[in-house]
């Protein structure tokens, strides 16, 4: 088989922030990821270089699932 097919990722918003009720570690979204070679396992998950620049999320590099930050719930819990 064609080797070089590239694999894909659809992210799902799993979350609706409340201001004063924002969790470090609070899931925000899942990530589904589906490599055409069959090779799954072998998938690893990070955010988009320059996505996080105030670091309010982080991303199970395993799971795909991202969840916010110390940093990221304070931003809810503070109207932004």
């Amino acid at each position: 088989g064609d080797s070089a097919l590239l694999p894909t990722v659809e992210v799902t918003s799993t979350y609706d922030a409340i201001q004063g009720a924002a969790e470090a570690g609070q899931p925000v979204a899942t990530s589904q990821g589906n490599d055409p070679d069959g090779d799954n396992a072998a998938l690893r998950y990070s955010l988009t270089e320059g996505s996080n620049a105030d670091g309010y999320y982080a991303i199970d590099a395993i799971t795909g699932t991202v969840t916010l930050t110390d940093a990221g719930a304070a931003h809810v819990n503070g109207g932004g």
